[in-house]
């Protein structure tokens, strides 16, 4: 679905292709495949291993391909006019169905505030924007005032406001992210491999949450080896800090 709207284009090509007997050929296979390849073979992947944050922006790759193949066919075209009609004609539409694509949370879940505020008037902070950030303050916090040797792994497609709020000291040197060599590893066995503390959302809110997927239950207390820290349910997610016990692997 959310690739659809940014497709609009690639179909008016598709229609060039038709209208001069060209659809049937390699050629065609070529370019649904350099359309799709990002979308389908990239970002699904990356969101099944949750280190997307799935963005209706990340499924805009096809723009790009029909930019440069539309020219390409209005290039090759023997009845230049009508291709040159259907690919802008492409383009034309694409514009309000994009629009209402990223006005839809469900489909553009980080992309509709924006796009809300512009079409109300309404400033960012009515349309709730910069409270993704408000919202983690608590958490960075409570990080931020950890002890000095303290390390606190989260899975970053979920973390990325308390990355931005805590100290830089801390983002350096007491946080653990998805994107750090030693992640996966710690994962498997926390205290072995120094990890201090678990900072978890509520599965409910983040069910592709790596650490809430390796110890089920973990969010709700229901997992041993890990002693609640610190609740902070009042944040959008539901965020938990756990400590790691010594037998907590």
């Amino acid at each position: 679905m959310r690739t659809l709207p940014f497709l609009i284009p690639v179909f008016f090509v598709l229609l060039v292709r038709l209208a001069e007997g060209r659809l049937l050929r390699i050629n065609t296979a070529t370019l649904l495949a350099v359309a799709l390849v990002v979308p389908f073979g990239l970002i699904l992947l990356q969101l099944y291993q949750g280190s997307s944050f799935g963005w209706l922006r990340y499924f805009m790759y096809p723009l790009f391909v029909a930019a440069g193949w539309g020219l390409y066919e209005i290039g090759i075209s023997r009845r230049r006019k009508l291709a040159t009609g259907l690919v802008f004609a492409g383009w034309i539409l694409v514009i309000p169905a994009s629009i209402v694509a990223m006005a839809d949370p469900q489909l553009g879940q980080n992309e509709y505030q924006p796009v809300r505020s512009v079409w109300t008037g309404e400033s960012a902070r009515d349309v709730g924007y910069p409270l993704y950030f408000e919202d983690v303050k608590p958490v960075s916090a409570a990080i931020d005032a950890l002890e000095d040797d303290a390390l606190v792994m989260v899975d970053s497609s979920n973390a990325w406001t308390v990355a931005a709020t805590v100290r830089p000291e801390t983002l350096k040197r007491n946080i653990l992210f998805t994107s750090d060599l030693r992640f996966q590893d710690a994962l498997v066995s926390p205290a072995e491999h120094g990890v201090d503390y678990l900072l978890v959302p509520n599965p409910d809110f983040a069910p592709q949450d790596l650490l809430n997927n390796e110890y089920p239950g973990l969010w709700e207390g229901n997992h041993p080896g890990f002693t609640l820290a610190e609740s902070f349910d009042q944040t959008g997610v539901g965020w938990r800090l756990y400590r790691v016990d010594a037998a907590g692997d």
